[in-house]
């Protein structure tokens, strides 16, 4: 039997009551994008920029990822990818596609150290990757096409870094 409140209306009975309408189901409500970055200056210029499209909700690094996105229901979850700690990110990118109801994951790289952009979405399950220097601007178009299911990937002029730079690259 599905539980139900007290007092509800007949044509609700039988609706569980923690069923919450679906993603995107109002045309006037914006989709809800769960975003994921340590990085403190990226994450507040990508807030204001998503912020036009997008429900933005940032994740704080003390709660469970896994929790957030149970409660906050998001059509995207855009995963920045730390160079010093890519496996952070790449096991929660798989964690969250094995969820019952999956958000689409978009993966923010700024650089690419061994493999080919294909490998790395197939091993991540990612719906979405943006490789090398992401202005807020652009990854805000690049965010759309992913929440409309479109399997999209950019890639970008990562930057001199300090070694490109000493090597001459």
């Amino acid at each position: 039997m599905i539980p139900t409140t007290p007092g509800t209306p007949p044509g609700k009975r039988g609706q569980r009551m923690s069923a919450r309408p679906p993603q995107g189901a109002d045309p006037g409500e914006r989709a809800r994008l769960l975003l994921v970055d340590r990085n403190a200056r990226r994450r507040l210029a990508l807030v204001s920029a998503l912020r036009g499209s997008f429900e933005v909700h940032p994740f704080m690094e003390e709660g469970d990822l896994a929790r957030d996105v149970r409660a906050v229901r998001p059509a995207v979850v855009l995963l920045a990818v730390d160079p010093n700690h890519p496996g952070r990110a790449l096991r929660a990118s798989r964690l969250l596609r094995s969820e019952p109801t999956p958000p689409r994951v978009a993966l923010l790289v700024e650089t690419l150290r061994r493999e080919s952009p294909e490998e790395l979405m197939s091993r991540t399950l990612a719906s979405g990757l943006w490789v090398g220097r992401a202005p807020p601007d652009a990854v805000r178009a690049w965010a759309e096409r992913v929440a409309r299911g479109e399997r999209a990937v950019e890639l970008r002029d990562p930057g001199r870094g300090l070694l490109r730079r000493l090597l001459g690259r």
